[in-house]
């Protein structure tokens, strides 16, 4: 019979379960509270044995950058999607810049106002103050709108 401690680190020993594994995961470095919008400088990956049944554990910086914090978060906690959600980036009433055709290969910015809140990649409208025209944008950034 093989003996379970002899196993491979970041592979399960046979017949054992809830094993962990060695994986690189997203952790805190400083603690943070309930709302803050979580920057860079927060958070690191690290190599740590994580449970099977650990839930969806972050294993990118770029999925928890600009997510607001649910719960209160000492330094050292392993991020999970369930600690976040995507942070309120534009606010209604707000100006924000508007940017088109970047992808093209060139770009063209101009100051809009916010019709609607919006979260990072949400559709959202918009009003040009000069013109009166509405149009559409996908929420990039902390008042920062891709034109559709």
């Amino acid at each position: 019979m093989t003996d379970p401690a002899s196993a491979p680190q970041g592979c399960a020993a046979p017949g054992r379960t809830g094993a962990e594994q060695r994986r690189p995961v997203l952790v805190t470095v400083t603690s943070l509270a309930r709302g803050m919008s979580v920057q860079a400088v927060d958070v690191k990956m690290q190599s740590m044995l994580v449970p099977a049944g650990a839930g969806a554990v972050l294993e990118s910086p770029a999925e928890a950058i600009h997510a607001e914090v649910l719960r209160d978060l000492p330094a050292g906690t392993v991020l999970r999607r369930s600690d976040l959600r995507p942070a309120m980036l534009v606010k209604r009433g707000q100006m924000v810049q508007l940017s088109v055709g970047h992808n093209q290969g060139f770009s063209v910015s101009v100051r809009v106002e916010a019709l609607q809140d919006g979260r990072m990649g949400e559709q959202i409208k918009l009003k040009n103050p000069e013109s009166g025209r509405i149009l559409t944008g996908v929420v990039k950034g902390p008042n920062a709108v891709d034109g559709l």
